[in-house]
């Protein structure tokens, strides 16, 4: 245990630790982007048309609301604007993959700890393959 610790002591382990952090954001940040505009988007954008509603963005609800999740907002030309739940335009399984993906407040942390966890064991192996 007290090896482990020591990867994340003093300046250098400052240095990893905001390098892992910044690493985790971006992924998490790109990830999130990237099912945004390539999967949620296009198929909101086809049930806003079929449903003859115009298209706004995609806004995702935390779990204390009381319908978490991603959720396409829509319009009508004016300013009402209304969403749907993507349980409403996806399958179930989809759905859940995506809100995952969507949900940066869980997935950067997530990332931060597993590229935490990847950055210890290979220094870890390369130190065990120098000794």
């Amino acid at each position: 245990m007290n090896e482990a610790s020591a990867l994340w002591e003093g300046w250098r382990g400052f240095r990893r630790l905001a390098l892992v952090c910044v690493l985790a954001f971006v992924v998490g940040l790109l990830l999130e982007q990237a099912m945004e505009r390539g999967i949620v988007a296009p198929v909101c954008a086809a049930h806003a048309a079929s449903h003859g509603l115009v298209y706004r963005g995609v806004t995702v609800h935390g779990p204390r609301h009381a319908e978490p999740g991603a959720h396409c907002l829509f319009g009508r030309g004016g300013d009402d604007e209304t969403s749907a739940s993507l349980l409403k335009v996806l399958p179930f399984f989809t759905t859940l993959a995506i809100d995952f993906l969507l949900d940066v407040e869980f997935t950067v942390p997530l990332f931060a700890v597993i590229f935490a966890g990847l950055t210890a064991l290979a220094l870890r192996r390369r130190r065990g393959a120098t000794s």
